[in-house]
């Protein structure tokens, strides 16, 4: 019984340990591993007793077979965290010994259901010795680590730490001891004695887990890991050297950069990595600080030769290390600062080219604050505006703007602060001389640092004065050309070559008797014609001449009158000579051709009434003649 209660014990203060731990460190992920591997380790121990007590039989083989596999795979999930616990990433990220590590486990939980290897928490008489053993080993050695993990974090554990390397041999070695299936399996054939050999071998395991735990520098918020987090966040090197500049350590996330592991570097010379033309700046501090004797941190760049050859340029920060108020050596804060000194380099070039782009440019090239204070004029302000540069600088641009185009102006302003873009305006702009001329300006944003930090804005100007007074008069004129074409007495028509009506005036609605000109929209130009072979003859002659003047044309009009034109017809034409379409002038003939038959009808008949007059004249004569004779006789 005195196992059931030292494992009772055991096991509710390991669950409170966890509890303490996860609430500590739950952002950790050893944090919520210990938890795991102590919960894990509870459920073996439950469901070894309960099963052994009277339950369903279900519920007894759940507990069965949740037993042997917990009892099976519970030392490779430790091993799993001690991997963790070492800090050892690089097997993490090695899925093949991850693999290896949970294979083994269900390779001895496979032996465990060929019951080839004993289950000592699955038997008729109760959880085994053996069993009480295994749970309570485990048990203490969880109850080691979640010791020095609650310490360390509540500020335990400055001595210098093991070497990780050395810790996860040492565990891997122990697992030889510790109690595993295998291990009990092998004593029980090696001696009749093995439950004492395996308490005995489980006792020394756990003497030396504990040791090792606790010699070990552990885990999460020592200065020495906050050191080392910093320095893979920061990309900077930690290097300590002796007062010749001599390496005799070298940390940080820069060392893969420069293609160096640690134990190359040491003994190395720092000015041996440092470009000929800078080993200067190092020699100068050295041989200052160690004349002087004096406490004298020294701030340089540099240029790092990198093992394949190439260079890195760093910013360092040096500070001698004493002892006895003796100068024994210096230690070191290296930063790459490449990425920087390409941008600073990448920003100098662009500013050239803005500048060079600014002070050549005929457009007028500004920025200004948020609230639109002249911050930079371009020399172009001279010609386009008859101001010296200096004489904008401090001024609003809202001072010079024409009092009729300052509200467009200001809610552009405000939406292109508010939607963070850029705004194209134009507007009239005062001259030194009081003339307003029409400037056209892009403005964009100018931030500083962050997105949402606005700096001010850019803007490029340019002078349209000419273009808008082009724009105006195109206007007029498309204006007359507007009102000619919807008041013009001649029909003007646009259509396809099968006869669509594409656009029209309302004079050719008018003269072919259409109500509206949508509803002439609507007709085929070919049906206004007498017949199809008008309209065909139309086409040949017009794909021959291309174009027709003064044809004169009969056509229907919509209520099957009569009426004759005269149209002047201009045909385009692609590239290839296809004709595409048809712009057609038509005036009304109907009343000309009206009175021309009228004068044509009277000239016959004035013709005709001539004609008998000349007639009835003869016949008179005739008749006088006859008369003559008839008195002679």
């Amino acid at each position: 019984m005195i196992y059931f209660y030292v494992s009772l014990v055991y096991s509710v203060v390991n669950f409170v340990l966890a509890l303490l731990v996860l609430v500590k460190s739950h952002r950790n992920v050893l944090g919520k591993f210990y938890p795991f591997c102590v919960c894990s380790l509870l459920f073996l121990g439950v469901s070894g007793y309960l099963y052994n007590v009277s339950i369903s039989p279900t519920l007894h083989r759940v507990l069965g077979e949740l037993s042997a596999f917990l009892y099976s795979v519970f030392p490779f999930f430790f091993l799993h965290f001690m991997v963790i616990f070492v800090k050892r990433y690089e097997i993490l990220r090695s899925k093949s010994i991850i693999a290896a590590i949970y294979f083994a486990g269900l390779f001895s939980y496979t032996l465990v259901l060929l019951k080839l290897i004993p289950n000592p928490f699955i038997t008729t008489s109760g959880i085994t010795v053996g069993g009480y053993v295994y749970y309570l080993t485990w048990m203490s050695i969880l109850f080691s680590i979640g010791v020095a993990l609650l310490y360390s974090l509540i500020g335990g554990f400055r001595e210098k730490g093991m070497k990780t390397n050395l810790l996860f041999t040492s565990f891997a070695f122990l697992m030889l001891l510790l109690p595993t299936p295998f291990t009990l399996s092998i004593f029980s054939v090696l001696s009749e004695k093995s439950f004492e050999l395996y308490a005995i071998t489980s006792t020394t395991a756990l003497a030396m887990v504990v040791f090792f735990v606790f010699r070990h520098r552990i885990t999460m918020n020592t200065p020495y890991q906050a050191m080392k987090s910093a320095l893979a966040a920061m990309n900077d090197i930690l290097v300590k050297t002796n007062e010749d500049f001599q390496i005799e350590m070298a940390q940080g996330a820069i060392l893969p950069l420069l293609g160096y592991q640690e134990r190359e570097l040491i003994g190395k010379h720092l000015t041996d990595l440092i470009q000929p033309n800078k080993k200067r700046y190092l020699e100068q501090y050295r041989e200052t600080t160690l004349n002087n004797n004096k406490v004298r941190e020294g701030f340089f760049t540099v240029d790092v030769l990198a093992k394949s050859g190439t260079s890195l340029s760093m910013d360092f920060s040096f500070t001698p290390v004493l002892a006895s108020e003796e100068i024994i050596g210096f230690v070191g804060v290296g930063r790459n600062i490449s990425e920087r000194r390409r941008a600073e380099l990448a920003l100098q070039e662009s500013e050239a080219r803005y500048r060079l782009l600014a002070e050549n440019s005929t457009d007028l090239i500004s920025t200004h604050t948020p609230e639109g204070v002249y911050l930079y004029a371009s020399p172009a302000c001279r010609t386009l505006l008859g101001y010296e540069p200096d004489e904008l600088l401090g001024h609003s641009k809202f001072e010079f703007f024409h009092p009729d185009d300052i509200d467009a102006v200001n809610r552009a302003h405000k939406a292109m602060l508010e939607e963070t873009g850029t705004q194209t305006i134009t507007y009239r702009f005062r001259r030194k001389d009081g003339e307003y001329i029409w400037f056209e300006t892009t403005s964009s944003l100018i931030h500083n640092g962050e997105k949402s930090a606005v700096h001010g804005f850019s803007s490029v100007s340019r002078d349209i004065t000419e273009r808008r007074h082009a724009e105006e008069a195109l206007r007029l004129s498309e204006e007359r050309y507007r009102r000619f074409f919807e008041e013009d007495l001649t029909g003007v028509i646009t259509s396809s070559p099968s006869g669509t009506i594409l656009n029209c005036n309302p004079a050719f609605a008018r003269i072919f008797g259409f109500a509206t000109v949508d509803d002439a929209l609507n007709f085929n130009m070919n049906s206004l014609y007498p017949n199809p072979e008008s309209y065909k003859a139309m086409l040949k002659l017009l794909q021959k001449r291309r174009k027709i003047e003064y044809y004169e044309v009969e056509f229907h009009r919509v209520d099957g009158k009569q009426v004759y034109v005269v149209e002047n017809v201009v045909g385009t034409f692609n590239d290839r000579g296809e004709l595409v379409e048809i712009k057609t002038y038509i005036f009304d003939n109907t009343e000309r051709k009206r009175l021309e038959d009228q004068l044509r009808q009277a000239q016959k008949m004035e013709n005709l009434g001539t004609l008998a007059g000349g007639i009835a004249h003869d016949f008179n004569n005739l008749l006088g003649m006859k008369s003559v004779y008839l008195c002679k006789n």
